[in-house]
């Protein structure tokens, strides 16, 4: 078998179908659907009995609820597919999706694909990346700015060799950002990538009862920690680029406290981080960083 399609589900009842459809319509049919019910309380296992009744490749597994980091472990496990795709039971597929994806696969360890961000039904937002081929030489060289089309595990395809080899998976103890550490984890350890202009992936933005669209208040040491796994991975090779997401990772989150008058939550979080990350890099770089002055200045006093 070819492809290994995995499909964390927690009170999807709204989407699922429209998920399940768009997959089992596509013009690419070498897969397997492996969903996992991580402990809904609507109709949603019951849409997907329906729906999946008739497909022999495919496979059902409820599981109590443990959140989306641990659902995708689970679908690893059972995957018998060469390769792997992850879709959240509220998105859904271009038709050609799949085989767009498997097409530009051969020779590559993953694909990575653009996507279309939807709210409300309608589109915001288009994400596209460059063509192009790339390993993490090309990382260190002019190309760090790679990785931020590598935040998600949706719109990709993975080689399983690659996650079996290494033990790949997804951390179950992070509340958020478990896709882009997983991510750089086998980025760490593939041997070459590939990105397609192309988008077929339609990513629904946050809803009431999503596995994976939250936002956590302990983001900025999540964003810290996963800073730290960019600056090994690139060998400092891009100060430029490291400097500016560490900056940023710093400044988004502070100022997501200081709009709810969190002043407290602010301080804590900047006190929290201050001994995780190598503090003497962020101020080297510094002035060369766009921002305004109120931004540095509080970099500066509470970091620096």
């Amino acid at each position: 078998m070819k492809l290994s399609v995995i499909i964390p589900v927690y009170n999807c009842e709204q989407y699922i179908e429209r998920c399940l459809l768009s997959l089992l319509n596509q013009s690419y049919q070498d897969f397997e659907v492996i969903v996992v019910d991580d402990g809904s309380t609507d109709n949603s296992r019951k849409k997907i009995e329906a729906l999946l009744a008739e497909r022999k490749k495919s496979t059902i597994i409820s599981r109590e609820n443990g959140g989306v980091s641990a659902a995708r472990n689970t679908g690893i496990k059972c995957a018998k597919g060469e390769w792997i795709a992850f879709i959240d039971g509220d998105d859904f597929l271009s038709p050609d999706y799949l085989e767009e994806m498997m097409k530009a696969s051969s020779g590559f360890d993953s694909v990575i694909s653009g996507t279309i961000e939807l709210k409300g039904g309608n589109e915001i937002r288009r994400i596209l990346p460059p063509n192009d081929k790339w390993g993490i030489d090309d990382l260190k060289h002019g190309k760090a700015f790679y990785l931020d089309y590598t935040t998600s595990v949706w719109g990709r395809v993975f080689r399983k060799e690659i996650i079996d080899n290494n033990n790949i998976r997804f951390d179950e103890n992070m509340i958020t950002a478990e896709d882009r550490d997983f991510n750089i984890v086998f980025i760490s350890k593939a041997g070459s990538n590939r990105f397609i202009h192309y988008a077929g992936y339609y990513y629904q933005k946050a809803h009431e009862g999503s596995l994976s669209k939250g936002y956590s208040l302990n983001g900025l040491h999540t964003d810290i920690l996963y800073w730290n796994k960019m600056d090994r991975l690139l060998e400092r090779t891009n100060e430029n680029y490291l400097a500016h997401r560490l900056f940023y990772f710093i400044t988004d989150k502070v100022s997501f406290h200081l709009q709810r008058k969190d002043f407290y939550g602010a301080f804590h979080a900047l006190r929290e981080v201050r001994p995780l990350f190598d503090r003497s890099f962020l101020r080297r770089n510094l002035r060369n960083i766009p921002a305004s002055g109120w931004q540095k200045a509080l970099v500066r006093i509470y970091l620096l």
